[in-house]
């Protein structure tokens, strides 16, 4: 299967371009990206080049990783690092789901680079319907690929990233804080991804291991959404099939999480909420859920 070839939550602009600079004269470090073949993975992968990592992507499909790994390399501009001698993107087809197959990807950076400094968990998918039609057939495949694909790559990397004192940034959700309607097993794996990085974050300090949480909002895709209209079931309404269960909110850049992203690397934040304003509601459902929870429904209604 396989196949290897060779912050806070300010995004307004890019990081100050002597940080790059400095960045970029140490190539020698290291960031894996799962799910770094597609969507906010891959730009995720283009920003942390730019900062001048070697990146290795990760992903289930040879021929989408192979192209993706094109891709980057032509928006980079270059296939190798600036002495010459190694490329700059490196891809690696694997499921993370499965320990085993995580254990071979650990042997390839041991063999192919022989560090890690950055694990980016990016895998995830939503789904939609109502919590009491929620079977534990559907929880446990949430858990698996939101939770327990980070769970592996984070237990058996933890080493290599111990070595660097690096770093581990698992990509959460605004469901990772706040539960809306209609979100069908994603709240409760994304909760649960959220408390077991907080956990990590607490252990890893002894190893001198940075954990951070980004939590973001609706990311603005290419389909414009079109993908949630195949989610859902019986008592699920049309808007909760949007982007956000229907939530109005401004999908966000997906460059805009990527350089929150680096920013949460550069300056070891614990946690990024995106965007910034759904901070309140966070806060607010801590002390008067109920008043947090009309406010949502009102959120998702689908009425302007």
């Amino acid at each position: 299967m396989n196949r290897n070839l060779p912050a806070d939550d300010d995004t307004s602009g890019p990081t100050p371009r002597s940080q790059r600079d400095d960045a970029a004269k140490d190539v020698r470090r290291v960031a894996l990206v799962t799910g770094g073949s597609a969507g906010l993975g891959q730009v995720i992968a283009s920003e942390l080049i730019d900062e001048g990592y070697r990146v290795v992507i990760v992903g289930r499909s040879v021929d989408r990783l192979a192209d993706a790994r094109e891709r980057l390399c032509r928006r980079v501009g270059r296939h190798r690092s600036a002495d010459n001698a190694e490329p700059r993107v490196i891809d690696f087809a694997c499921s993370v789901t499965v320990a085993e197959e995580v254990e071979s990807l650990r042997q390839f950076l041991v063999e192919r680079v022989g560090r890690l400094d950055v694990l980016v968990n990016v895998v995830g998918q939503s789904d939609r319907g109502l919590a009491i039609d929620l079977t534990s057939q559907q929880a446990h495949a949430a858990l698996d690929v939101n939770v327990v694909s980070a769970m592996n790559c984070a237990r058996i990397l933890y080493p290599l990233l111990r070595q660097t004192r690096g770093h581990i940034i698992n990509i959460g959700s605004l469901a990772s804080k706040v539960s809306a309607r209609y979100l069908g097993s994603y709240p409760l794996s994304k909760h649960a991804l959220a408390g077991w990085t907080g956990q990590l974050r607490l252990e890893a300090k002894e190893h001198g291991i940075h954990v951070g949480l980004i939590c973001p909002g609706p990311i603005r895709r290419d389909d414009a959404g079109e993908r949630y209209e195949q989610l859902g079931g019986e008592g699920v309404p049309d808007h909760a099939k949007q982007p956000a269960g229907g939530a109005r909110l401004k999908g966000l850049d997906p460059q805009s999480v990527a350089r929150a992203v680096s920013r949460c690397i550069d300056r070891r934040r614990a946690e990024v909420i995106l965007p910034r304003r759904v901070r309140l509601l966070i806060v607010l459902q801590s002390v008067s859920p109920g008043l947090a929870d009309r406010l949502i429904v009102r959120m998702t209604s689908g009425k302007n």
